[in-house]
């Protein structure tokens, strides 16, 4: 048994202030808010279970074009963009903070392309956004890991992002974020081809 988070939400009332006739106002509003709390939930192994194999789900990239490598490090640069390359604790390819991308030095070359690919989308579609307010993580990664793969297929990278996206169906629309993607993964592309 572990404790895992839930949200759910309820009614609370609020006073609200406000200038009426020049004069403050108090007025009492019923407002619904979110909130999170914890529960108890029994996690499985899967040696405890019964049924079909889960099927075999390949996430490493074959360093089969690391050619785009160096592209792709110099469109970060004239984004104003640093790359790095450092040791990242096992499972973390890279990561982008607001004008840095780190990526993971022991991955191959086309690795290290498709994961800065990713994290130049959130550069350029995350960070100081001023729809970052509406966009949820779950929306975020998945604009970030579409650039990747759209990428990705247009060099001939067999990237498994679309196994990644397929995680991501449930709570957003593709359709608002495809301009998006779109005008990002085309702008790299055109870089790359010169």
């Amino acid at each position: 048994m572990i404790l895992a988070p839930y949200k759910y939400t309820k009614e609370v009332i609020e006073t609200e202030k406000k200038i009426l006739e020049g004069e403050m106002v108090e007025k009492e509003v019923i407002k619904e808010k979110e909130f999170i709390n914890f529960r108890p939930v029994y996690v499985f192994d899967i040696s405890q279970t019964e049924g079909e194999p889960v099927p075999d789900w390949k996430i490493e990239v074959e360093d089969s074009n690391r050619k785009i490598l160096n592209p792709l490090v110099s469109y970060a640069k004239g984004e104003d963009i640093r790359v790095e390359f450092k040791r990242l604790r096992e499972g973390l390819k890279g990561y982008s903070e607001g004008g840095k991308i780190v990526l993971g030095e022991r991955l191959n070359n086309t690795e290290k392309a498709v994961t800065l690919c990713h994290e130049i989308a959130h550069e350029k579609l995350h960070n100081d956004s001023r729809d970052n307010d509406k966009l949820t993580k779950e929306i975020v990664e998945m604009e970030a890991e579409a650039v990747s793969f759209l990428v990705s297929d247009y060099f001939n990278i067999d990237n498994p992002s679309g196994k990644y996206l397929a995680l991501y169906k449930k709570s957003y629309d593709l359709m608002e974020s495809f301009k998006r993607i779109n005008r990002t993964s085309t702008e790299i592309i055109d870089f790359i081809k010169g």
